[in-house]
């Protein structure tokens, strides 16, 4: 399929349950570029695990997907390899570099997981490259301070009757927040009840600062698009 739409496949990343593919435009009369493709959410467990492991990590203000980042930046194979390492080799070698050893366009995308996993690698390998990241259908992947300084190019195609990207929650988790803690003093007179509510409030607090980053482009099934 690359090769009649006129792609190389240059490597494909397979390390635990994350995987990618890197292709290399090739057509005659054609710049060439690469493409970075990120796996999305497949049928099966360690995905679930995953996308679910959303307690996040935090860095002074920065907070990031503790799942995604583990997929992307932590998980080794045998050789100690994970996608972000081995990645960041590929984009150096040879093979990324145009016949003048400049860096050649790159664009990453990805499909739900994949698409929190291209802008994970985005951010952190490709932040100010002549290219563009695309993702499809992405949830949240971190704080508003996560993203500063990206250069790149981001855009977010959502359509509007997935739900994948309005998770983790985002800005209006602070209003959950708030209930369960109301809920908690309601029912003091109940304690294992209030007691309830007090671990949900504690739960939900975890899960604060997820936003949404990039150029949004809203797929609308509301009639001529309003």
């Amino acid at each position: 399929l690359l090769t009649t739409s006129g792609f190389k496949l240059l490597e494909t990343i397979n390390i635990k349950s994350t995987q990618a593919f890197v292709c290399k435009r090739i057509k005659e009369n054609e710049p060439p570029y690469l493409v970075v493709a990120f796996r999305g959410t497949e049928n099966k467990l360690s995905d679930w695990l995953t996308d679910a492991h959303a307690t996040p990590i935090q860095n002074g203000k920065i907070r990031i997907h503790s799942g995604f980042n583990n997929a992307f930046s932590l998980n080794a194979n045998s050789e100690e390899e994970t996608a972000e390492t081995r990645l960041a080799a590929l984009l150096k070698s040879p093979q990324a570099l145009d016949e003048h050893g400049r860096p050649l366009p790159v664009f990453i995308t990805g499909h739900s997981l994949g698409g929190a996993l291209a802008l994970l690698a985005t951010k952190n390998l490709a932040s100010d490259i002549n290219g563009a990241c695309y993702t499809f259908g992405a949830p949240r992947v971190a704080s508003y301070e996560y993203f500063e300084n990206i250069k790149t190019p981001v855009y977010r195609v959502v359509n509007s009757s997935d739900l994948v990207p309005k998770v983790p929650p985002g800005a209006g988790n602070v209003l959950f927040v708030g209930l369960m803690k109301c809920c908690a003093f309601i029912t003091r007179l109940s304690p294992p009840l209030s007691r309830l509510f007090g671990r949900l409030e504690v739960l939900l607090d975890k899960l604060n600062g997820y936003r949404h980053y990039g150029d949004l482009r809203y797929l609308t099934d509301v009639g001529e698009g309003r």
